[in-house]
């Protein structure tokens, strides 16, 4: 069997191990959304002379070095085995992240090299794919306050007196903010709406900033967005507005709903 990575073949053995491992990769709400995957490869061998010796090390550590490869397993005659994966099915790409040569005796560098290398990748899992990885939330945040309703007072600091409190607004209108951040998984989400009317918005319209995503070896993977409402009210108490709850699945938030 032989083992290509980025179409250059790395081992011509049958005799290599391998040992999978994977782990699952949760959001902040702990649901997974992706296995990360790690293959411990030993007792890789490539053909080689006291004379090409250099020139094969040099090549196995050039290609190595290369991130986002498709790692291939083949029959000696080049038939794909079905075993391996395609970068472009993963998350963040297929990449070497350790490889050292084996210092075993024997007919090393006469007959063949032998080294032990570890890839490492990850890929959304298929039920975030099913319903959509577009809308998966990755982190979830908001908040929303109101202030305001009562007496303004002021502190006056006289030159040749107590400091002494004035009153001097008896009553004050009201000031809601809603304000929230989320990460989506490979895109930017979309904020959720505003929990009052947009007749009472402060100050003109509503604050969106997108953040620049957050880079993983050769992909960008999780974009921030962030949202500030601010809305303004007479002298009435502003209707209760809570929150927008997340369940952490692969959907956006849920409406508030009242503990």
């Amino acid at each position: 069997m032989k083992l290509l990575y980025g179409g250059y073949q790395i081992a011509d053995n049958g005799a290599a191990r391998f040992q999978p491992v994977w782990q699952l990769v949760p959001n902040a709400a702990g649901v997974g959304y992706a296995l990360a995957y790690r293959w411990e490869a030993s007792d890789l061998a490539i053909a080689c002379t006291p004379a090409t010796a250099p020139t094969v090390i040099a090549a196995i550590e050039a290609v190595l070095k290369t991130q986002d490869r498709d790692l291939i397993f083949t029959y000696p005659d080049g038939t794909p085995t079905g075993k391996g994966v395609a970068t472009s099915s993963t998350l963040t790409g297929v990449r070497c992240t350790r490889m050292a040569w084996s210092d075993r005796p024997g007919a090393q560098h006469w007959t063949h090299l032998s080294y032990a290398a570890t890839f490492e990748w990850e890929t959304v899992l298929s039920s975030v794919l099913a319903v959509n990885p577009e809308r998966f939330l990755v982190d979830f945040s908001e908040d929303v306050s109101v202030r305001g309703g009562g007496a303004y007072n002021v502190k006056r600091n006289p030159f040749n007196a107590a400091p002494v409190v004035q009153t001097t607004l008896l009553e004050q209108g009201y000031t809601a903010v809603q304000e929230g951040r989320a990460v989506g998984l490979g895109r930017y989400p979309t904020p959720p709406p505003p929990q009052w009317s947009l007749a009472a918005y402060s100050n003109g319209e509503p604050v969106v900033t997108r953040g620049h995503p957050r880079r993983a070896y050769n992909s960008y993977i999780e974009y921030p967005v962030s949202w500030r409402y601010v809305f303004a009210f007479g002298g009435a108490v502003p209707p209760l507005a809570l929150p927008w709850f997340w369940v952490g699945d692969p959907a956006l938030p849920l409406p508030p709903v009242t503990p």
